[in-house]
């Protein structure tokens, strides 16, 4: 099957961007790490090449009895790459747990 893009990412030159776009992930397990994340990214039909290596990954602890972790990809290139991962994300399942994924509308700066 082919990728949903055909674009190959490089590391940025400079992690100062004048927006950051972030990318939330949720339902996430407990026990997930930045590197789990990361290789999620790589299986959402876009080429990333070396590019996700570079985003920052905070996780943080979601409220409620479902006990999952809320990862915050940050220093997305544009906000349509970061839509197509959510929409790649959305259509995965991690430890059994069904993935959501949203772009926040504003830039978070």
């Amino acid at each position: 099957m082919a990728p949903i893009a055909d674009i190959s990412f490089t590391a940025p030159a400079s992690t100062h961007a004048t927006a950051d776009i972030r990318l939330l992930i949720f339902g996430l397990p407990p026990d997930c790490s930045p590197q789990d994340v990361r290789g999620l990214l790589h299986h959402c039909g876009i080429r990333l090449g070396d590019a996700a290596e570079h985003w920052a990954v905070d996780l943080a602890a979601g409220a409620g009895e479902l006990e999952e972790t809320i990862a915050t990809v940050h220093h997305l290139p544009d906000r349509l790459i970061a839509a197509r991962l959510a929409d790649g994300l959305r259509s995965r399942r991690f430890h059994g747990r069904a993935l959501q994924g949203w772009v926040p509308l504003m830039d978070w700066s």
